[in-house]
């Protein structure tokens, strides 16, 4: 570039050497420069030596970032200048659903493909698409956790809370079931996408608290109940029974009221059961049961 590295005045027949360091150039985007040699001009008593280089593509390395827990990515290259760099990114489990955000030198490289979730970009390094070529090629990449929506559905006999889970992928979560009176005999049947059923052990007042672990898609949970079942048995004036069935909370069992026949004493009118057997009539009807009934039917001379 006509910078004078050294100059001197010697008589003719001197020896002459160079003492500085071995030039260098700078080296462009596109180009590396060597020395080489001196190129020699004599003009009268005066030499000029001019470095002389030579020429080679100038060659970057990459710097992408280690594969993680979200991804992998293909290994460092060497890659010359004008030439296309080529890698890939896989998202792992987890973190498949959304692409990933790539950029380098805070340029977007090229998407060339994808498959399943793998992603191919490439870089190409010339000054009309990479303007600020550095030593370094850096490459960063953004992966974005998957994140699920658990829906969790009860029947009419439950009380859930909450009635849905917001997780990122692998998480956990947990809701409370509460019967609701007349759903307490039994455990509530709880199953995740119809399939897995869950169980917990009551914790008092009908409440059952579940956790779902490993959480690795959306999925709806649903809480099913069975509502209580009390025996009634009504025994007639022969204490034999003339109902003895199992009947659903709330409802009202159909028993026949039951007739006496007349004897020499007088006919007989029904006045009611006794409940509490205690002899006395509690009850014209057995109605909205909500405990096991053991009834006797009493009467009186008409």
């Amino acid at each position: 570039d006509g910078t004078v590295l050294q100059e001197g005045t010697f008589n003719n027949g001197d020896y002459y050497a160079y003492l500085g360091a071995t030039p260098t150039r700078e080296p462009t985007a596109s180009t590396v420069y060597t020395f080489k040699t001196w190129k020699v001009v004599q003009s009268g008593y005066d030499t000029v030596y001019t470095a002389v280089y030579s020429e080679a593509v100038r060659e970057y390395e990459t710097k992408l970032p280690a594969s993680t827990e979200a991804f992998d990515i293909t290994d460092n290259a060497t890659v010359k200048y004008g030439e296309t760099f080529t890698f890939t990114v896989t998202l792992k489990e987890g973190y498949e659903e959304t692409a990933p955000n790539v950029t380098s030198a805070g340029k977007a490289p090229k998407l060339v493909s994808t498959d399943g979730n793998s992603y191919t970009y490439e870089i190409k390094l010339d000054g009309a698409t990479y303007e600020d070529v550095v030593n370094d090629l850096t490459v960063s990449v953004g992966a974005t956790i998957n994140n699920y929506d658990v829906n969790i559905v009860g029947d009419t006999g439950c009380e859930v809370v909450p009635t849905s889970i917001n997780s990122d992928h692998g998480g956990n979560g947990s809701f409370t079931v509460t019967l609701k009176e007349g759903y307490t005999q039994t455990p509530p049947t709880v199953t995740v996408d119809g399939k897995l059923v869950l169980s917990a052990p009551e914790i008092g007042d009908g409440k059952y608290v579940y956790t779902i672990s490993e959480i690795k898609s959306d999925s709806t949970i649903t809480v099913t109940t069975k509502i209580n079942e009390y025996r009634v048995i009504v025994y007639n004036w022969e204490n034999k029974a003339i109902f003895n069935e199992n009947v659903k909370h709330g409802s009202t069992p159909d028993i026949k009221t039951p007739v006496k026949p007349a004897d020499k004493n007088g006919a007989y009118e029904f006045i009611g059961y006794d409940t509490n057997n205690d002899g006395t009539a509690d009850v014209m009807v057995i109605e909205n049961v909500t405990a096991p009934v053991t009834a006797k039917a009493l009467y009186k001379y008409n």
